[in-house]
């Protein structure tokens, strides 16, 4: 029994009534507090309440426990409308305005149904399954019929629009039956409509179904110039194959009809723009277009279908190729001008770097050069200075010697002094003609071998007139007192 203020009753064998949480005791009956809509019972003895803000609640009355199960894509849809337990057992559940559901045993929960735009995110009012298994559901102005297979995939589908003409025409909720003879009865705003279910009398539509028009944004194809109409198509809408759209004309309006003259506003229509839709869109008489905007650029195939007024859909399917140019700046060809311009670019980077690290390089070694430069004149200066030295020192023992010749010292010693620091002041003379072999790197080291002690001994008496002047004394002393080695002739007069 259902009480919208008192939640469940339950009526036993001797005509009492009894509440829920009598016959439940300890039970957290928390949905008793909301409106109960619909109450069915399954093959397993399990009893489904359909209530207003509690979902669908399932009680199992063996063991007198319950669950409860919301629907929608995310589980948070409470509001159930009506429910039926269809000839094989499959729950049916229709929300306020979350379409259908049927339960998943094997998920153990409520799938709402999608791939139908006409009941999607709509009010279902009546869920009915006649003769033949159809499962039959009502939305405010539309009867859909349908069967459904192992794999949960509606097939069979009918639609049958009701009432276009009356702007107030709903179905009232949980108001239809089945009559002995197959026929169903639904409940109206607008009293009873009746739908035979044996169909198989009816002939699919044989009417032509047409493309009446294609406006481009909201401009009718038909209104315009033939020129202007040719960069569009060739032919008539409804006799070209194809329609090709600028870039920038991706809005567009596809207008149809069929020519249907018996009860017309029963007419219905299926279509889906390939590319696009992800499902099928049915619409009713009233709304015999469809409308795109903002397409991205691409080949798409719409397709098209109708019903006759027995809701029998006809045999024929009406195709429209729809191409919608890139831009410009997307073309192949751009493409083309794009990866040009990049492979340019790019190699003018690569000389660009190029020319930085060999700029780079050059700098580096200009600064190496400057260097070796700088070295080199301090290499010269340090030889000059010391060449200098050098030479001052035998020129020194040569002055030495002519002044103590001057004053009556031994001609003969001072004359051997003097030839000696003569033959070294021209050997160090030649030392400097022969620095340009020096930085040419052709100068041959010349060894030879003799008497290094003899030759000390010849270079320290040559400073004994120096020392003499300055009165200093100078001996030397070699042990062995021969001493045989190598040495440079040049160096060996240093």
């Amino acid at each position: 029994m259902d009480r919208y203020s008192a939640g469940v009753y339950i009526l036993d064998a001797d005509d009492q009534f009894h509440k829920l949480s009598e016959w439940m005791p300890g039970a957290e009956l928390e949905f008793l507090h909301s409106r109960i809509f619909d109450i069915k019972e399954d093959a397993e003895r399990n009893i489904w309440i359909a209530t207003n803000y509690e979902g669908i609640v399932r009680i199992n009355l063996q063991d007198k426990t319950y669950k409860r199960y919301a629907v929608g894509q995310k589980r948070d849809v409470q509001n159930i409308f009506c429910l039926l337990v269809d000839s094989r057992q499959q729950i049916w559940a229709g929300s306020m305005w979350n379409g259908l559901s049927y339960y998943d045993r094997r998920q153990d929960m409520f799938v709402t149904i999608t791939s139908f735009s006409t009941i999607e995110n709509k009010g279902i009012t009546n869920i009915v399954e006649d003769s033949r298994g159809k499962i039959w559901i009502t939305t405010n102005n539309t009867v859909l019929s349908f069967t459904m297979n192992e794999a949960h995939v509606l097939e069979n589908i009918n639609y049958y629009a009701v009432a276009n003409d009356m702007e107030t025409f709903s179905f009232n909720r949980a108001s239809c039956c089945r009559l002995a003879e197959g026929r169903l009865m639904f409940g109206s705003s607008h009293g009873i409509r009746s739908f035979m279910v044996d169909r198989t009398g009816y002939k699919p539509s044989s009417f032509p179904l047409v493309f009446t028009d294609f406006k481009v944004h909201n401009r009718s194809l038909r209104s315009m110039t033939p020129e202007e109409r040719r960069r569009f198509s060739e032919k008539d809408v409804n006799y070209t194959d194809g329609i090709t759209l600028e870039y920038q004309d991706n809005n567009f309006t596809i207008e149809f009809s069929l020519l249907n003259y018996v009860n017309p506003q029963e007419t219905m229509y299926t279509y889906r723009l390939e590319g696009y839709d992800d499902k099928e869109i049915v619409v009713d008489a009233q709304r015999h277009f469809a409308t795109y905007n903002n397409l991205p650029t691409g080949i798409y195939l719409f397709r098209l279908k109708g019903t006759n007024e027995d809701g029998v859909w006809g045999n024929t399917e009406r195709t429209l190729k729809v191409r919608i140019l890139p831009a410009p700046w997307l073309t192949w060809w751009a493409y083309c001008l794009y990866a040009v311009a990049i492979v340019v670019i790019l190699y003018f980077v690569f000389r660009f770097l190029r020319y930085k690290m060999r700029m780079q390089h050059e700098i580096q070694i200009g600064k190496m050069e400057k260097q070796k430069i700088q070295e080199i004149n301090h290499l010269k200066l340090q030889f000059f200075t010391n060449i200098t030295h050098e030479l001052l020192t035998p020129l020194s023992i040569i002055l030495a010697s002519l002044e103590n010749l001057k004053s009556g010292g031994d001609k003969r010693t001072l004359y051997t002094v003097m030839t000696a620091n003569a033959t070294r002041l021209m050997r160090l003379i030649q030392q400097v003609l022969e620095f340009r072999k020096v930085e040419s790197g052709n100068l041959k080291i010349c060894v030879s071998y003799g008497d290094i002690s003899s030759f000390l001994r010849s270079c320290a008496e040559a400073f004994i007139p120096l020392l003499g002047k300055r009165r200093q004394l100078l001996s030397f002393e070699s042990t062995p007192d021969i001493i045989f080695g190598f040495s440079m002739p040049t160096s060996s007069t240093r």
